[in-house]
This record gives C-alpha cells, structure tokens and sequence, in this order.
C-alpha cells in the first residue's frame, strides 16, 4: 500500500505497479496494489492538478515496496508407538532460521536449526498424544498459515504385574534299616518335586544333636 500526501482537493496521477488517479482527502490518499508477485513493486506519481485545472508535472516522486518470499511449509514426524513412561518426540523439519509454531499436546515456538527441530513431551498418558504445527513465519516477519500439519504418538499401556507363585517343596523321605551297619542307620532316599532331583543321605544313629531337614540338605 502507498501513500499519496499533498494538498487536499487535489488530483495525483500515478502510474507503474498501478495505474491511476486520487483525489486527496484531508491531504492524502492511498493506493493499494493487491497481493504482488515476490519481487520489488514501484510507484510513480506523474503530475498533480488543482481545481482550477493548473497542472503540475511531477519527476523522480516514486516509491517502493520489497514483498519477500513466505517462509517454506514446515513437516512434522513422530516415532510412533511408545510404551507409558517413555517421552513422545515429535520432529519438526524445514527451512534453517524459520520460526514454527506449534500446539496441542504442548504449545511453543521452534527455531529450526540445521533444517529442524525437535518437541518433546514427557510421560504422556496412555492414549494418543497429537501435535499440531500452526504457522512458519521468517527473518523477514514473513508468516506461512499451515493447516492439517500434525502427526499423532500412540502410547501403550505397560503390560500388568506379574505375580509369582511357588509350588509347595514336596519331600520324600523313606527311612530304611540298614543291616550292613554295626550301628543302627537311617538311610534317606530325598526327592525334590517337581524338579525331580533326588538326593542319599546316610546317618548313624543315634545322632550327638538334632538334624533338621533343611541342614541335611544344605
């Protein structure tokens, strides 16, 4: 948009990006040139006339706007599923030195370095963690709008407690007589369920102190 300044009542003529008159109210006008290519626009004002008709040509009275470039569209990735407890890491990609803004499962502004960038959110809950990019603006203030940028984390629920439950420790003793010995004898036939081992103990009798099972098989 130029800004045309003068005497009010007067007519401009102007030329180049536009082309035209105004009429200056309260001393000035405007002239609006709509959604230009990238690039350098030029205004030139030609001449000035009053109510009376006089005319006075105008020379070098010119102006220009720079329209800069919008920033490139921004891409967003994510490692997906994840187990609960894990952070969900989404990644943002794009233009080096642009600025991206981001919402949903949090909210925040990136600038993106060596091409990207990266948004984490810790220990989500179980369910589906969504992040949405919203704009790209550049070092020129320029802003990109996205729409439907997004990607989506699944977070999986750990798998429930284990409960450990041991079989009872069936022993078998037999007790049998030994008729080689001087002595009386105990001989113990010792079988481990359900592992199935099996163990021989021989014990003269009578025993100096009390035996308990679990020092036998120690």
């Amino acid at each position: 948009m130029f800004t045309i300044t003068g005497t009010t009542g007067d007519t401009v003529y102007y030329s180049g990006a536009a082309t035209g008159k105004k009429v200056l109210v309260d001393g000035e006008a405007t002239v609006t040139v709509s959604s230009p290519a990238v690039g350098t626009v030029k205004l030139n004002l030609d001449k000035v006339t009053n109510t009376n008709s006089c005319v006075n040509p105008l020379t070098g009275v010119s102006d220009s706007v720079t329209v800069n470039a919008l920033p490139d569209d921004a891409d967003l990735d994510a490692d997906s599923p994840i187990c609960f407890g894990e952070d969900a890491v989404f990644t943002i990609t794009g233009t080096t030195g642009d600025t991206v803004y981001y919402s949903g499962a949090a909210t925040g502004k990136k600038v993106l370095v060596d091409g990207e960038a990266t948004v984490t959110v810790s220990s989500p809950a179980v369910g589906t963690v969504k992040l949405n990019l919203d704009k790209v603006t550049n070092t020129n203030s320029c802003v990109n709008p996205l729409t439907g940028v997004s990607d989506s984390v699944t977070v999986n629920a750990l798998p429930d407690d284990a409960d450990l439950e041991a079989d009872l420790l069936f022993v078998l003793v037999k007790m049998l007589c030994s008729q080689s010995l001087v002595l009386p004898a105990i001989l113990f036939t010792i079988q481990v369920l359900p592992q199935g081992k099996r163990y021989s103990l021989m014990v003269k009798l009578p025993l100096p102190f009390p035996v308990l099972l679990s020092e036998l098989l120690s």
